[in-house]
């Protein structure tokens, strides 16, 4: 792990996203990112978080039908950089978010389309690692998951 700019991060994420929306849809789902202040210098490990946050995204673009909407959310929240994917989709179902927050390291793999849940698994992994948490808010007409990271002072 090492010190890291959390804005690098996002301006990746920002990057890859019109690449991975053309994957799903013809037009893509639009991607809003929604950048309260500018994410802190952390002690992280970059290539992790970022891939859990481009998990997030593919999930909402695999979920979501044309014409929804996808937000992505960064904001320091209470001494944690706080990271939050936003759906219009159909929700993930209460068994999988129940067996995620029991044990995310062994849910189990459940199909949901043309996913299989290990992205969600590797979001928790992620946070857990970084001394954080993963949550998910779902109704039947979207989801919210967030990824908090606690700032760590520079090393």
């Amino acid at each position: 792990m090492q010190n890291i700019q959390g804005a690098d991060i996002l301006a990746s994420i920002q990057t890859m996203t019109p690449g991975l929306a053309r994957y799903y849809d013809d037009p893509p789902i639009p991607v809003t990112f929604a950048i309260e202040g500018i994410p802190p210098t952390m002690i992280l490990d970059a290539e992790q978080v970022q891939r859990a946050i481009l998990n997030l995204l593919d999930n909402a673009l695999a979920h979501t039908a044309p014409g929804g909407t996808i937000t992505v959310h960064s904001q320091l929240d209470n001494g944690d950089w706080l990271i939050a994917v936003e759906d219009s989709g159909p929700g993930i179902p209460a068994s999988i978010i129940q067996a995620l927050n029991s044990s995310p390291a062994s849910a189990p793999p459940v199909s949901i389309g043309p996913h299989f849940g290990l992205g969600l698994c590797q979001v928790y992994a992620t946070a857990a690692h970084h001394g954080g948490r993963a949550t998910i808010d779902s109704t039947p007409h979207g989801s919210t998951v967030q990824i908090r990271l606690p700032v760590a002072p520079e090393a």
